[in-house]
Parts: structure tokens; sequence; C-alpha cells
């Protein structure tokens, strides 16, 4: 899912996790996913909560991505039940999607 934000505003990437059987990373990213502006772990189950400041001259298309490491395969199931990306003056931008990740 690709996201359009605007420079120098500030974002809340709020996810819910309801089971966490291996390692999750959790990245904000340019479109292309080669750079990364926020990249988080998480090893257990809950609601996480992750700041944003969309800084001037990094690009603006923007997507946000899950990923079980390799490392991590076959450990047990990741359950996302809802992924929200809010900026934080009131505008928001839900994925209100439960994803299921088989490792």
């Amino acid at each position: 899912e690709t996201i359009m934000l605007q420079a120098n505003k500030k974002y809340k990437l709020v996810v819910n996790i309801e089971e966490c059987g291996a390692n999750l990373k959790v990245r904000l990213s340019n479109r292309n996913g080669n750079n990364m502006y926020l990249e988080q772990n998480v090893q257990t189950l809950g609601k996480y909560e992750f700041d944003y400041t969309h800084e001037e001259g990094h690009d603006d298309d923007v997507r946000i991505s899950f990923e079980v490491p390799r490392s991590q395969v076959g450990k047990g199931p990741v359950c996302i039940t809802s992924v929200s990306f809010i900026q934080v003056n009131n505008w928001k931008y839900s994925l209100c999607r439960c994803l299921k990740l088989w490792t």
C-alpha cells in the first residue's frame, strides 16, 4: 500500500497484533522499499504505536510493510488484526484488514 505524505507533518502508525509466534519487522519506507524511514522489530502480541515525522526531501509516496525474517520461518503464525496510519492533526488513513502471516 502506498500513501502520499506531506513534509514536516507528524504521523502515527498503529499496529494491533493478535498472535506473534515469530519476530516481525514493521517498516515505513519509500515506495521502492530501499530507503527506510522507520523500522521496528516486534516480538510479542499487543498494540504498537510508532511516531514518525516526514522530513523535507524524503519521497512523499511511502509504503508500510511487514516482514518475518527468514531466520524466523517455522517459529509460528503472526496475525495482524488492524493497521492505522494517522496524521497527528486528525487525518487518518486506515488499513483495516486482517493479515495472517504464516511462517
